[in-house]
Order: C-alpha cells, then sequence, then structure tokens
C-alpha cells in the first residue's frame, strides 16, 4: 500500500515536475513539499484538490488505499481548520475540553415510576458544566497578570452560570477567600455594589470586593484599591464562591 507521501511523487514525477516547481506555484517552502512526500507532514483538503488539477489525476487517486480508514465528515474537517488557526493557548484549553468530554461518564438516566401499572418518567441527569481552570491569577494581595500565557486545566462543576475558575493568591480577602482557594467566576463587566469581584487594574488582576469608587479588602491589614480616571480599570467578572 502506497502511502500518500509516495502518491504525491510519483504523479509530480509523472507529470514532469520538480518539488521547487510545486513550491513556486503553491507559494511554499521546498522543504514543505518534501515533508509530504516523506509522510512527515500532509497536505490540507484545498491543497489537494489543487494537486488534483496540477497533476491530471483524480481525488481517489491519493484516497484509494484509504478507504478502510476512517473518513472525516465535513463538520470535522471544517473543526479541525479552526483548531490550526487558534493561538498555542487557546489550543490548550481545547485539548483539556476534549480530553475531559472524552473521560467523562455519560448523562446518567434514571427511571422513576410514576404508577406501575401504566406510564413510567425517565430522568436524565445532565453532566457537570465544564469550563477553564487558571491556577493562581487572581491575585489577593498586589495583584498580577491575568490570562498572561499560562497553563490551563479543564475542571467540572455543577454552577451553570460559572464561565471558568481561578486561583486565589495572597491572603487580603480572608476570611472567606483564603491563600490557594480556587473561585468561580461569571463573566460581566460590571457587578453590584459589594459583590466580590475579579477586575483588571493597569494590567494587574485582583479578587475584592467592589466597593463603587474603590476596591474593598476583607482582610482590614490590607488598604483598598481607589480609583482613578488615570488607571485602565476592567471589570472580569463576579465571583460566585469557591470551587
Amino acid at each position: 500500500m502506497k502511502s500518500l507521501g509516495n502518491r504525491i511523487k510519483d504523479a509530480r514525477k509523472n507529470a514532469g515536475l520538480k518539488q521547487s516547481d510545486i513550491a513556486e506555484l503553491l507559494n511554499i517552502k521546498n522543504t514543505t513539499v518534501s515533508n509530504w512526500e516523506k509522510d512527515i507532514s500532509k497536505p490540507d483538503i484545498d491543497t489537494i484538490e489543487y494537486l488534483c488539477e496540477l497533476f491530471n489525476v483524480s481525488a481517489n487517486y491519493f484516497i484509494a488505499d484509504m478507504a478502510s480508514k476512517e473518513v472525516l465528515s465535513f463538520s470535522e474537517k471544517e473543526h479541525i481548520k479552526k483548531y490550526r488557526s487558534l493561538e498555542a493557548l487557546d489550543k490548550k484549553a481545547v485539548d483539556g475540553l476534549i480530553n475531559t468530554l472524552s473521560e467523562r461518564e455519560k448523562p446518567i438516566i434514571k427511571e422513576r415510576s410514576q404508577d406501575a401499572e401504566h406510564s413510567k418518567e425517565f430522568i436524565v441527569l445532565e453532566p457537570p458544566k465544564i469550563i477553564p481552570c487558571y491556577p493562581k491569577l487572581a491575585s489577593a494581595g498586589t495583584g498580577e497578570y491575568l490570562f498572561n500565557d499560562i497553563p490551563v486545566d479543564m475542571i467540572e462543576t455543577e454552577n451553570n452560570e460559572a464561565d471558568f475558575a481561578l486561583g486565589v493568591n495572597g491572603n487580603s480577602m480572608e476570611p472567606k477567600f483564603n491563600d490557594g482557594d480556587y473561585v468561580l467566576v461569571k463573566k460581566q463587566s460590571t457587578v453590584n455594589l459589594n459583590d466580590i469581584a475579579i477586575y483588571i487594574i493597569d494590567g494587574e488582576c485582583l479578587i475584592k470586593q467592589y466597593k463603587g469608587n474603590r476596591l474593598h479588602s476583607l482582610n482590614h491589614e490590607f488598604n483598598d484599591v481607589m480609583f482613578n480616571k488615570n488607571q485602565n480599570i476592567k471589570c472580569v467578572g463576579k465571583v460566585l464562591g469557591k470551587v
């Protein structure tokens, strides 16, 4: 069975073309074509379509020996294209979500009998919600950068309002939130007075209580963070509670 790389190589030679010719026509590097023929990498669907026209072969020429392999649907191919366009951190989040979803149990279906002789009611217990979890980002002390090329895990939560979770640094929010706690956060650009929220001020991330013109620390050993017009202030979301 010939590999895809061998088929590309044979078709290219039959067409009387060099690797450099293909590279020039596709505006790619010579090494890219070489990697295809060595089966180090593969061209995408659009490129294969172009190669079929260039070599005057049908698509079946490239996929004839792949019939027994799993074939991707159109939607699956579209997902792959979108995945390839993501930033590295976003790919990591998607990878974590896929791993978590593939390993968790399916929804539980319980049967509850209303009348043994007549009807039955089926209760579907939905699986927990999957959200990103960012470790040690919300600072309860002096503040530190949020979402700055940091690792991300995916966790399950039964709180359907939560959009993500993040770790608490410092002890300025004791006794409600301690260093090392993880909090659930609902994304929103504003919060109500006295809500506990995640704010970014001039690039620094803080978990504090919103007091209108300032951010308040529950631990009285820490000063409040006053707002001023020269600051870049952004509300990330409302803290719903601990994980």
